[in-house]
This record gives C-alpha cells, sequence and structure tokens, in this order.
C-alpha cells in the first residue's frame, strides 16, 4: 500500500490482472493494471443506510481531551453521525447526550466530538465510560480520544 501525493485521507494498492494473456482473449479480457484506494483507516465500518442505527461499545476507561472520530455521513445525500457518552451503568452522562452533540456530516478522518458544553471530556478520563454512536445514512470508521 502506498499514499499517493495530493491524496493524502487515501492508500493506494496496485494489482496485475490477466498478465497470462497475450494481446485480447476472446472474452474481452486482456493484461492490464488496476488501482484500488482504500480509505486511510477505512478498512471497516458500521454503517447505518436507509434507517437510523446506532452502536454502543463495551465498558471502557480512556485518558485524553477530546473524541474524534473517523466516518463518512454523506451517504445517499447526506445523513449524520452523533456520540452520547454514557456511564458505566450505560446511562447518558448529563451534557453529553446525543441531544446536546452537535451533528457531524461531512467526510472526515479525524473530525472533533463537540456538545453544547464544547469537547472537553477530561472530565470522564479514567472512569469507565461506554460511547453511543447514532448513525443516519452514516458510516463510522474509528474513534480516538486525543491530549
Amino acid at each position: 500500500m502506498v499514499q499517493i501525493v495530493g491524496e493524502p485521507d487515501k492508500y493506494s494498492i496496485y494489482a496485475s490482472e490477466n498478465l497470462g494473456i497475450s494481446g485480447h482473449h476472446p472474452d474481452g479480457s486482456f493484461p492490464r493494471l488496476r488501482r484500488f484506494t482504500i480509505r486511510k483507516d477505512g478498512f471497516v465500518s458500521v454503517r447505518a443506510e436507509g434507517a437510523p442505527g446506532e452502536l454502543v461499545t463495551k465498558p471502557l476507561i480512556f485518558d485524553g481531551e477530546q473524541l474524534t472520530v473517523n466516518c463518512n455521513a454523506r451517504l445517499n445525500g447526506g445523513g449524520y453521525v452523533k456520540m452520547e457518552l454514557l456511564d458505566g451503568n450505560r446511562q447518558p452522562l448529563p451534557g453529553f447526550t446525543a441531544e446536546d452533540c452537535d451533528p457531524l456530516a461531512g467526510d472526515e478522518i479525524d473530525a472533533p466530538v463537540t456538545w453544547n458544553r464544547g469537547s472537553d471530556v477530561s472530565s470522564l478520563a479514567g472512569k469507565e465510560i461506554h460511547l453511543r454512536f447514532v448513525l443516519n445514512n452514516a458510516e463510522l470508521f474509528s474513534f480516538k480520544f486525543i491530549d
């Protein structure tokens, strides 16, 4: 896999096809080199297309000040991704509910998550929480906590 100049958010893979064929084959195939592109950090996703969906993580303990996500909320003309932080009993934490979350509507690899109170989640660092992702016409590839 290689990164191409000017395409920092993609990986390219090159593959040969039909190398044993000399010239055009009766079935229409011919030798060629193909380029496949894959979204950076986008090999696997959770996808909600056509109807809203959600994902709740296993309990986790994080270190950091901000949550960022790699998502594409542009399926079928546009959608959204919202996040909710839950306590160890899967109850929404005040100020971090899906209703308080500013929806992500783009196609970004490192989108910061913000709520009405901002993006600082450091008050929850070191505590057991769950993340609840609410998606509509969107796919979620990954998330991380950063300083």
